[in-house]
């Protein structure tokens, strides 16, 4: 599948050209994107910006929202104010039995508790989790929340939303949204690189029929060439 960044101005221009020539669209506001319909099951599928109303395509005021990547063993929670980091925080835990490179929760998942140190990863599997909640508390009591964007393996779902501190938002919540990228480390490095991510649109496309589409529409408005990211995602 081909991919395409725009930027949230250029967003709204492309999705009014689309809506000329499309037989419709379908809104999947979960996903927070738009799927163009455009005949003989051709689709181009446009996630709005984060910060974008997903009815009007207005910018939210005061748009603020947490990011939260987490794997075995690190995990980073960033708190922004539109494109402002505000504040973040890094977390490690020993959770990964050394010489099998295994997490201990795919341990205890495969062959459940053993010795000394199986008992010590857990109790920092649960401390990990902890952790992170309290951090998310203390953010969720100070400001308001207008989006929770996860990066999380349902693996980890059980320890994180049922941990003994409990997180501030159900897995439910209406505001959680899936981050649609590849993460490939939960590192502060990686919280600014999905950050930019989620504050563009991008178009996703499979043939050549659809690019010859988009890039039609990018002549026809003017507009220079979109940022790309074809990797890692």
């Amino acid at each position: 599948m081909n991919r395409q960044f725009y930027s949230p101005e250029e967003t709204p221009k492309f999705l009014q050209e689309l809506n000329k020539i499309s037989t419709g669209y379908v809104p999947e506001e979960k996903k927070h994107q738009l799927v163009f319909e455009l005949g003989e099951e051709s689709k181009i599928w446009v996630r709005l910006p984060l910060q974008l109303d997903f009815l009007t395509l207005d910018p939210i005021g005061g748009f603020q929202y947490v990011l939260v990547l987490i794997e075995s063993g690190i995990a980073v929670v960033g708190f922004f104010e539109e494109e402002n980091l505000m504040e973040h925080k890094v977390f490690r835990g020993y959770l990964v039995r050394k010489k099998q490179g295994k997490s201990q929760i795919r341990h205890l998942n495969e062959k459940g508790k053993s010795r000394a140190g199986s008992r010590i990863r857990l109790a920092s599997t649960l401390e990990f989790f902890e952790n992170i909640n309290l951090r998310l508390i203390d953010i969720f009591e100070r400001n308001r929340i207008d989006k929770i964007c996860l990066s999380c393996s349902k693996t980890l779902w059980p320890y994180f939303f049922q941990a003994k501190v409990p997180t501030p938002f159900e897995k439910e919540d209406p505001r959680l949204y899936k981050i649609p990228f590849h993460v490939p480390s939960s590192n502060f490095d990686q919280l600014k690189r999905i950050h930019k991510l989620l504050f563009m649109g991008d178009m996703r496309y499979i043939t050549d029929i659809e690019g010859n589409i988009v890039n039609d529409i990018k002549q026809r408005i003017n507009l220079d060439n979109p940022d790309q990211e074809m990797d890692d995602w």
